[in-house]
């Protein structure tokens, strides 16, 4: 039998990745901490962290069953983002090429 899926994001990775720096790092802000998340310099800027770290919980979608625990829930959404990871990637592809139009052309 194999392991749960321990970590279940509640961002799926594929669209986290959409706000990366080139470093494929990603930066947020804790409200409730009024802080950003992974300071780690000395002077306070954040260093940002992976999207495997980033808007997930442990065992979010992990359910229990007279004492069995699944992760069903978990799997069927794993199978969804495989399908539309790709249709994302390429929205947001257009949308770069669209962008870079509207810096070369203008309304006259």
């Amino acid at each position: 039998m194999k392991p749960l899926t321990k970590n279940n994001h509640f961002i799926p990775q594929f669209i986290l990745r959409n706000f990366t720096d080139n470093d494929n790092k990603i930066y947020h802000f804790s409200k409730p901490l009024r802080d950003w998340k992974r300071k780690s310099k000395v002077d306070g800027t954040p260093t940002g962290m992976s999207t495997k770290k980033t808007a997930q919980q442990i065992h979010l979608y992990t359910t229990e069953d007279d004492g069995k625990f699944s992760d069903e829930i978990e799997q069927k959404l794993s199978y969804l983002e495989t399908d539309i990871a790709p249709i994302v990637k390429r929205i947001v592809e257009i949308k770069k090429k669209i962008t870079a139009l509207d810096d070369v052309l203008s309304s006259e």
